[in-house]
């Protein structure tokens, strides 16, 4: 009998620490190679690499699987991460043209604003995890992200609200709070919303991808005779 079988409420807590251990990995990671600032796209997709890999087998070689994806999707994450920079200007520039602006010019630079930040968000929360894991073209990968959040708003609005709860606690609580609660995001500030993310991800995915079914079946029919 395995010490796992034996002590199962220890094992849950190694479990558990094993768990927060693995994300702070990834978060270290991704806060290292973020730090040009121009590479937080490549950081995000070989962050999302991990996670998603991590969501669905569990046990991932955390640093080859990062800088493996990070040097093979260097330039497609890149390119990605400065198209929602320039369209984040794009948005920028119609909200100071929509203030200047009265009757319905000021309503026509409004509703253009919010189309461009419905569409920088699903670049940066769908595309970005689906450029890590899918090998594709740029066109199609921005295609395939905007067919899959108009099919599954659901789950895409799901993925919104993780980001949106970490930017208003950011934004709205207190700033002394967050400051006192600057070591975990450190820690966790963006593994934990992105494992979370990868989750709800997956279930797209699998929408779209029955082969994932299959596999995910596979890797517990492993696990279960592993344990057996």
């Amino acid at each position: 009998m395995r010490w796992e079988a034996k002590y199962p409420f220890l094992a849950k807590i190694v479990d558990g620490l094993r768990f927060l251990g693995d994300l702070l990995a990834v978060n270290l990671l991704w806060l290292f190679t973020s730090l040009p600032i121009v590479t937080v796209g490549a950081a995000s997709s070989a962050a999302y690499a991990v996670l998603l890999r991590y969501v669905r087998e569990g046990d991932v070689p955390i640093l080859k699987t990062y800088f493996q994806s990070l040097r093979e999707n260097f330039l497609q994450a890149t390119a990605l991460w400065l198209i929602s920079i320039a369209m984040a200007l794009v948005v920028y520039v119609d909200w100071r043209f929509a203030g200047a602006m009265e009757g319905t010019l000021h309503t026509l630079y409004l509703a253009l604003s919010v189309v461009l930040c419905a569409a920088i968000a699903v670049m940066l929360t769908l595309a970005v995890p689906i450029q890590s894991y899918y090998r594709n073209s740029l066109k199609n990968i921005i295609k395939n992200a905007f067919a899959m959040a108009f099919c599954a708003p659901g789950w895409m609005l799901l993925i919104w609200l993780v980001w949106a709860a970490l930017a208003a606690f950011c934004l709205l609580v207190p700033f002394n709070i967050v400051l006192s609660a600057g070591s975990l995001f450190i820690m966790w500030g963006f593994s934990f919303p992105a494992w979370l993310a990868s989750k709800i991800t997956l279930r797209i995915f699998r929408i779209f991808d029955p082969s994932l079914k299959k596999t995910e079946e596979t890797y517990e029919s492993s696990g279960s005779e592993e344990e057996s």
